[in-house]
């Protein structure tokens, strides 16, 4: 239930009005600020600082009152408030007949709109259409900082249903995050399933109208039941075919669903997950050994499709809110340019055996290899350059230094330039050393803890 505080300044049967219309739409309870039921022996003041801690959002008339020859001082007084309380995606702010406001909140945004000809019940009408549009608004955080920080956002997540703070739409984008929290942090993932399970069973009739919301917590359980079913030999992964034919039946119906979905960030985002996966499935049935060449090579062929579409989706997600976006489109491109490397490597072995017939000349191919990992290599040492000097999550930063050293030494193979190979040589052996000492210190300690407790 999101609690919604109006602050009004003009005309109070305006604020009565869109009370009663967000009041009408489920999920939603609006007050009116003030002592607007006439409670007696109730101190007003007290009243309305109590309601504004209540609400989760706010929405502000700014009008002319006549009695003050300006804006009202308690608006005043509440704007404020409500500012320092509030996200500014929770406050919805609307000029009413182009009121004077003070230059210091000249720079918020808002919504103006002129009450000339029209009546007290057609404002109202007006003011609900653009808050109810309002509340697709994008979450105002950043995507990997919410990804890192994976205990405060499962706060969020397992609160919701009891105490929402966010917006069904919000709450799409938190489900999303979480999903790459699970890839990140490995060994949260049959916590995370549970979690999405017990999220999906707890929505209620408001939140199970929200198809953006329901699309998300649905490819949330896909993927966290899909990661459960990885093999592991050593480094490399793989799954057997039945789990990918299972996996893409689920991945393409929740697609098809995704497709019919408003354009908006989250639609944009689920597209970048849903073919995230789709191209991961494919690696890994590629990766299972189970596959005739003529099959593998189909499949190479539709992971680097997939891979590609995923770019081209990242693309897009970065564009709806760059600075928000920015560093997980980054890691996740990364990971596409290394499965269409993977693509044409596979491609180029099966080809190169003898007898094979070729679909692309090899040094055309090898160009393309060299070219898509230098890309991946390129976006993870972005990462690895802006985190290295950043206070972040440990087993995070662990990761992306790996898989940074890890995109190096694979284009280290493909590099032509001698001089070029030494240093990156030289580059990794650092890297090895300093990992191996990691280790060895990490060992003595794992070996004196061991001592004392068997003792």
């Amino acid at each position: 239930m999101s609690k919604v505080f109006i602050a009004w300044s003009g005309n109070f049967e305006i604020a009565q009005k869109l009370r009663d219309r967000v009041n009408m739409r489920p999920g939603y309870e609006a007050i009116v600020g003030g002592n607007a039921n006439g409670i007696k022996n109730i101190y007003v003041g007290g009243t309305i600082i109590e309601q504004m801690k209540g609400c989760d959002q706010a929405i502000l008339l700014i009008q002319k009152n006549e009695a003050h020859g300006g804006l009202s001082p308690n608006v005043m007084f509440e704007w404020g408030y409500l500012l320092a309380k509030l996200n500014p995606n929770k406050m919805h702010h609307y000029l009413i007949d182009n009121p004077q406001i003070p230059s210091d909140l000249s720079g918020v945004w808002a919504y103006g709109l002129s009450s000339e000809g029209k009546t007290a019940d057609g404002i109202a009408e007006e003011l609900a259409e653009q808050f109810f549009s309002s509340q697709r608004n994008s979450l105002t955080k950043n995507k990997m900082k919410v990804i890192i920080d994976r205990d405060e956002t499962r706060g969020v997540i397992t609160k919701h249903c009891e105490n929402p703070v966010s917006s069904n739409y919000e709450m799409a984008q938190y489900v999303f995050c979480y999903i790459f929290s699970a890839v990140i942090y490995a060994d949260t993932r049959d916590e995370a399933l549970r979690d999405m399970e017990k999220f999906y069973s707890s929505l209620d009739e408001h939140a199970l109208q929200s198809e953006e919301l329901l699309l998300a917590v649905r490819c949330a359980i896909i993927t966290m039941g899909f990661l459960k079913k990885v093999n592991y030999a050593g480094d490399e992964q793989s799954v057997p075919k039945d789990v990918f034919y299972s996996v893409r039946e689920s991945y393409e119906e929740l697609s098809d669903q995704v497709e019919d979905l408003a354009e908006s960030e989250v639609k944009t985002a689920l597209q970048v997950a849903i073919s995230d996966f789709i191209a991961f499935a494919y690696l890994l049935v590629i990766n299972g050994g189970e596959l005739d060449d003529d099959k593998k090579r189909t499949y190479c062929n539709r992971l680097y499709e997939y891979s590609a579409y995923t770019v081209e989706a990242c693309n897009r997600l970065e564009s709806c809110s760059p600075k928000l976006n920015v560093q997980l489109m980054r890691l996740v491109r990364a990971y596409m340019y290394r499965d269409m490397f993977c693509a044409l490597d596979c491609l180029e072995r099966i080809e190169s055996e003898e007898g094979a017939e070729r679909t692309a000349p090899q040094e055309e191919r090898l160009k393309l290899i060299k070219e898509n990992l230098f890309n991946s290599l390129e976006e993870r040492k972005k990462l690895y350059n802006e985190y290295s000097v950043s206070n972040v999550n440990a087993q995070f930063m662990s990761n992306i230094e790996m898989e940074y050293y890890l995109a190096l030494a694979e284009y280290r193979l493909y590099e032509d330039d001698y001089r070029q190979r030494e240093r990156i040589k030289e580059k990794l052996l650092r890297y090895i050393r300093n990992a191996d000492r990691q280790a060895e210190q990490r060992r003595v300690f794992t070996e004196k803890i061991r001592g004392y407790a068997e003792k």
